[in-house]
């Protein structure tokens, strides 16, 4: 399951984009959303509004295998404290998911493995480090280190990671 930076959205309210809206709201509740969001039309939804029911959308599909780009900017902490949450939970019923962030302290709580690219190179840079279970913004951990610098233009110094797997 892909979960892009900016997820797209094709009706006028948030229920029609649920094949059973009483499945997502728990986990709606569950990202500090209020089970009412699923009436609200999406032209009044804020991004990270959209940025958490994206999420809600992807687990609904119990995938096996995550791909998430961002999945946290521009959220608040306690809104990432959430989503990481979640995503520790999936991971420990076996999901593999790979995330890009920007988030370098999210790297470190999240991260199993980390890559980085480099003119066009990808390599691995860290592995064998457990996944801080507790942590969230604000709070110390241990983790994987550093996790992403995206710069534009030739030569960037692009991190693929944390590279989430399976436990």
């Amino acid at each position: 399951m892909y979960v892009p930076a900016e997820a797209g959205w094709w009706a006028d309210r948030v229920a029609a984009h649920f094949d059973d809206p009483a499945l997502a709201a728990p986990f709606m509740v569950r990202l500090g959303l209020k089970a009412e969001a699923l009436d609200w039309q999406v032209a009044r939804l804020s991004t990270g509004e959209k940025q958490r029911l994206s999420m809600v959308r992807a687990f609904l599909t119990a995938p096996q295998v995550m791909l998430l780009d961002e999945p946290t900017s521009g959220l608040d902490p306690d809104a990432t404290n959430k989503v990481e949450a979640m995503l520790r939970d999936r991971l420990s019923n076996g999901v593999a998911i790979m995330l890009v962030t920007h988030d370098d302290a999210q790297a470190q709580r999240m991260a199993s493995r980390r890559f980085e690219m480099q003119a066009g190179v990808l390599s691995l840079l860290e592995q064998g480090h457990e996944i801080n279970k507790r942590a969230g913004p604000g709070e110390q951990g241990q983790g994987a280190g550093p996790g992403t610098n995206k710069r534009a233009g030739p030569g960037t110094n692009k991190r693929a990671g944390p590279g989430i797997n399976k436990p």
